[in-house]
């Protein structure tokens, strides 16, 4: 099955069979079979016989495999010229055609008349336009533009227009009609620049043009690489049913089971633009799970587009291992100006690296001060339904028993203690009286067993993966104070919480707590590239100098440690974060949330809303009384997830819990418009659980 590609223009008389002949003798002299449709004609040809494109394609560029279907001699809009002749044109008869060379072309080029706004027909009272059929068909478009006067302006527009019908437009092709170098420079640049897309061809002023010329220009643009460059674009206009299928057939998908994935229609992402997602058929998404809480500043951010830009001009990655790079200096430099009783920072590629890293060190820092007196320091505390990561020390603090138990007999000892799970701990009394309860039983823990336990680790504020469990204020600094007592390390994991995540950079400001190791991760880039990051202290840093052949090396680092591509996103990252106000517009957003999210009270299988900052835990329950939930076969958390989808917002459920965790730069309108399709998307669902039990 070949790929159609529709060749549009910013207006009418621009030159869009000029570049479509040329793409077309590329991509034949690349070894593609290539197909020119026209479908709509109108205007006679110099001969007075063959109608202008069709003459053009057959006559001068000398394509055999060119096709037309409605000719129309008036030289007017496709409608009007139909009307004066008699003629109707139908769309599905421009599809089936279509799809009929599809079948026997790699590439079929389908050449547009004029623009995208431009009506073919009337139906049902209104006016079926280019744009109608690029969105039925789900056709993406190369964007032909002039390079002269005026051209940025007409350029803009139409891409805000397609981007409005969710139309895909891959890359421009300009043409030089005019001889003034500067403008036609210029505007090639600052369009490239406006509309984010890749330049795929510019054609020089030609004072004459022939079948020669063509396949000069042909040539020329596959020695720039160009061609290729055009083809890799064309490769990403892959159907939907095509994309699909290599999915199934060849990725596997992290915490998905994939059985249940093979039955169900994929949602596949091909751009993003601030608060949005947008799938290969152009749908457009609120992205409410922050691309898996990692989005601070949208998608496709200007500025951070620029820094990652700039650094690539310089070197992409150079190791870190006994040497080093600016990036990575400046950006430890400005995460220790935030947290000031840190000394050093140790780079790593994710969330469960960094804490991996944290709970060597630990662990090594005790064998480091004294091997003989700190012998049996070997264990960890974490709390009930931890989650720290999935590389096998990060599983060995985890207390997630669904994700973790499987991999019992792969882990080191972990010393469980409980989590104020405020919603499902009614006996234990107050907020605060389970605080109270929580730190006695880890006092308990640290009184009998402090000198075997190396470390507490713990998620700071809220535990993510566990269904957002918002701890109730106190907590956290009781644990801190109670680590300083018993002399055991305190390992804060902030990769889910931190940058802003809980109305303040990070979460242990709350409390003005001070731990002794601190993994970063997730938002550290704003969500670009993969990032994390383990802060210590100088007591601990020093316990690992010492001479070569006292063997206190910290063993352990990664291929790309302090890669200068994420170090530079991440330092453009926190400048963003300062100079925009994020921080403060987080902590208004979040009071609006709370007020709109409270109305999801009002459907009867909401159990319980937890909210801290921008990170939200919706709890679904068959039985609000008692909070059972619904059983897993039932499915029905996934079942919302999946109308949501339907509606527009993408978000993920962890067990019995929606969770909505929106990019920290979603406007208030977004966030209102998320909110409400969460509403209903629940009642939909509760509507037809109660329809069920009927």
């Amino acid at each position: 099955m070949g790929q159609a590609i529709f060749m549009t223009g910013t207006g009418t008389e621009i030159g869009k069979t000029v570049v479509t002949s040329i793409v077309a003798l590329a991509l034949e002299r690349l070894g593609m079979s290539v197909s020119v449709l026209k479908p709509v004609q109108t205007g006679l040809a110099e001969d007075g016989v063959s109608f202008a494109e069709q003459y053009w394609y057959e006559r001068v560029a000398k394509l055999s495999a060119s096709e037309g279907m409605y000719y129309m001699e008036p030289a007017m809009s496709p409608h009007l010229a139909a009307k004066l002749t008699g003629t109707s044109i139908e769309p599905e008869r421009v599809a089936e055609r279509l799809e009929w060379l599809k079948q026997r072309y790699d590439v079929v080029l389908v050449e547009g008349a004029g623009g995208l706004a431009v009506p073919w027909c009337e139906r049902d009272g209104r006016f079926y336009m280019t744009s109608d059929f690029l969105r039925d068909y789900q056709l993406p478009a190369i964007l032909v533009s002039l390079s002269s006067l005026g051209a940025i302006h007409h350029a803009v527009t139409t891409a805000a227009y397609a981007d409005a019908q969710g139309i895909r437009l891959l890359g421009l092709m300009f043409n030089q009609f005019q001889e003034q170098e500067i403008i036609h420079q210029n505007n090639v640049e600052t369009i490239a620049a406006l509309l984010r897309l890749p330049v795929l061809a510019v054609v020089p002023l030609l004072p004459a043009v022939s079948r020669r010329e063509l396949e000069t220009l042909a040539q020329h643009w596959i020695e720039q690489g160009k061609a290729k460059q055009c083809w890799r674009c064309l490769a990403l206009a892959y159907s939907y049913e095509q994309l699909e299928q290599w999915d199934k057939q060849y990725v596997w998908h992290p915490f998905t089971q994939m059985k249940q994935y093979a039955k169900e229609r994929p949602l596949i992402i091909e751009r993003g633009q601030g608060s949005y997602l947008y799938d290969v058929d152009g749908n457009r998404y609120l992205d409410g799970y922050a691309s898996l809480w990692v989005n601070v500043h949208g998608h496709n951010d200007p500025e951070l587009n620029a820094a990652l830009r700039e650094q690539l001009e310089k070197i992409a990655h150079s190791t870190l291992l006994g040497s080093a790079n600016v990036p990575s200096i400046l950006l430890a430099k400005r995460l220790l100006e935030y947290w000031p009783h840190m000394s050093k920072v140790f780079y790593s590629d994710t969330g469960a690296a960094a804490v991996e890293i944290a709970l060597k060190i630990a662990y090594q820092y005790w064998k480091n001060i004294d091997p003989v007196q700190y012998a049996t320091k070997n264990k960890f505390v974490s709390l009930k339904e931890a989650y720290h990561g999935d590389t096998v020390g990060a599983v060995s603090v985890g207390g997630m028993e669904t994700f973790h138990r499987i991999f019992a007999p792969l882990l080191f000892e972990r010393i469980e203690v409980p989590s104020p799970y405020v919603y499902r701990m009614d006996e234990y009394g107050s907020e605060q009286e389970i605080v109270g309860y929580c730190l006695r039983e880890l006092e308990r823990v640290l009184e009998e067993q402090h000198d075997q336990i190396a470390a507490v680790v713990i998620e700071p504020l809220v535990q993510g993966a566990a269904g957002i469990i918002v701890h109730p204020r106190g907590f956290l600094k009781g644990v801190e104070r109670l680590c300083r007592r018993y002399g055991v390390l305190f390992i804060c994991d902030e990769v889910a919480v931190g940058f802003g995540r809980t109305g303040t950079m990070f979460a242990c400001e709350q409390e003005e707590v001070k731990p002794d190791l601190v993994c970063l991760g997730k938002g550290i880039t704003g969500g670009y590239l993969p990032l994390a990051a383990t802060l210590v202290t100088e007591e601990i840093y020093a316990a690992f100098l010492g001479d070569v052949d006292e063997d206190k090396t910290f063993y352990h680092g990664h291929t790309y440690t302090g890669n200068q591509l994420t170090c530079s996103v991440a330092l453009k990252n926190i400048e963003l974060i300062e100079t925009r106000g994020l921080i403060d517009s987080v902590k208004r957003k979040a009071r609006r949330l709370a007020e709109w999210l409270d109305r999801l009270y009002d459907i009867p299988i909401v159990g319980d809303i937890r909210q801290k900052g921008l990170m939200c835990g919706i709890e679904i329950v068959k039985d609000r009384r008692t909070k059972e939930v619904f059983p897993r076969a039932a499915m029905v958390e996934h079942r919302i997830i999946l109308e949501a989808r339907r509606r527009g917002l993408v978000i993920r459920p962890l067990g019995p819990v929606l969770t909505f965790i929106p990019v920290l730069s979603m406007s208030e309108d977004e966030m209102a418009e998320a909110v409400r399709i969460l509403f209903d998307s629940i009642a939909c669902l509760y509507d037809q659980v109660q329809a069920e039990l009927v």
